[in-house]
């Protein structure tokens, strides 16, 4: 016999299982025995109490099967598959010789951290202690107890490793509290370019807890670099890098594709922007990007995405960063604050906060695509299109840690 699914089985099983238990196929009627004598009602009794139990039995067994059937069987697909279905395109696919997937150190292959460590060490020396692995992320970074080196992994690593060394000396140069290189120029090694920086003992900071005084050295810090001047006009397009990590990151196809699918979204309802009225900014503000001292002062790191941005870009990304994801209202308010201590405060063209929630979306698919994260991946798309869509931003956007 064909069965049609594998809830019409286990009905089947069940039928099968009550009619062929010998004498319990039907309902023993005890009535009906009691007119014949005491015997008989007594027997009765007896095999009306088995029938029962069988009809129990059977009933578990079918039970247990659907369950083990509904366990087997995958989840149909949410509604949003079909409406916003998008694969990357296939001429965005990199070179294999690079990945922007996120890696932890103990995930990376030991033979290249070793001949990475091999080649900085023959380039820049180990005259305190050995050099180890310290992150993976848009950059290799080692570190041994005095000095950071950051080295390029993407195609375009070395124009960003060299544009973070001279915004830090022209901002130090200007005032602004920035961590400065060691060296002015890039250390060329065997396995790629390598920039050099001092390894500054901080205390932790996170958007959460981010105190008022901090909160204030971050804002004038941007203030004073956004001071600077933003250099000839050029085109700016913020999600460059999405069909990068859609195609290199190992979250599930559906997420993927959903999130190819938001982006479009969203730079369809985003305005397009006069390059003749960017202003120098971080580019990449966020806590992760900021050391605290103990005595409270900040210093700007990371600069290698700097450059010219839409007025108020710095204190959108700071707005996501520490409103949307944190909680943090008093922190942004602080923010805001040492901007007006330095500088006129700026006011943000609509849509630069739904751009950065985005961006900051799509570079969660480069991290280990663990359940809880990719459904916080799935539940900030869903908010972030309909920000798209009515232009209402979210009180809140879930976080991926």
């Amino acid at each position: 016999m064909r069965y049609r699914s594998g809830v019409q089985r286990c009905l089947h099983d069940a039928r099968v299982t009550q009619t062929f238990v010998p004498g319990h196929n039907s309902r023993p009627s005890i009535p009906d025995a009691c007119a014949r004598g005491p015997r008989a009602c007594k027997g009765a009794v007896a095999a009306r109490r088995r029938w029962a139990e069988c009809q129990t039995s059977a009933h578990v067994r079918v039970h247990e099967r659907l369950q083990a059937l509904r366990r087997s069987t995958p989840a149909p697909r949410p509604r949003w598959w079909r409406q916003y279905s998008l694969t990357p395109p296939a001429t965005t696919r990199p070179s294999s010789q690079f990945s922007c997937q996120h890696e932890p150190p103990g995930e990376r292959p030991p033979s290249t951290v070793r001949s990475s460590i091999d080649a900085l060490s023959r380039a820049a020396g180990t005259d305190d202690g050995d050099w180890s692995l310290l992150h993976v992320r848009d950059n290799l970074v080692f570190a041994t107890a005095t000095r950071v080196a950051k080295m390029a992994r993407h195609p375009d690593g070395r124009n960003r490793l060299a544009n973070g060394l001279e915004t830090a000396l022209s901002a130090h140069a200007h005032g602004v509290q920035v961590v400065t290189p060691l060296v002015d120029h890039l250390i060329e090694t065997d396995d790629g370019p390598v920039s050099l920086w001092p390894r500054i003992t901080h205390v932790g900071l996170d958007s959460p807890g981010l105190s008022t005084i901090c909160a204030q050295g971050i804002g004038a810090a941007l203030a004073l670099l956004s001071q600077l001047a933003p250099g000839p006009p050029s085109a700016w397009d913020p999600f460059a890098r999405v069909p990068h990590r859609l195609a290199t990151s190992t979250a599930p196809r559906e997420l993927r594709e959903r999130a190819g699918a938001v982006v479009t979204a969203v730079a369809a309802a985003t305005p397009a922007f006069d390059p003749a009225e960017f202003v120098f900014a971080h580019g990449d503000i966020s806590i992760g990007n900021v050391l605290g001292t103990p005595d409270h002062r900040v210093w700007l790191i990371d600069l290698d995405s700097a450059g010219p941005r839409p007025c108020g870009w710095d204190l959108a990304c700071l707005d996501v960063d520490l409103r949307l994801e944190a909680g943090n209202d008093k922190a942004m308010v602080a923010v805001r604050e040492g901007w007006r201590a330095e500088s006129e405060l700026p006011v943000s063209p609509c849509g630069l906060a739904l751009i950065k929630a985005t961006m900051a979306t799509t570079f969660a698919l480069t991290l280990d695509p663990t359940p809880d994260r990719c459904q916080a991946i799935d539940a900030r798309l869903s908010a972030v299109l309909i920000w798209a869509q009515d232009g209402a931003a979210p009180a809140r956007l879930a976080t991926f840690d």
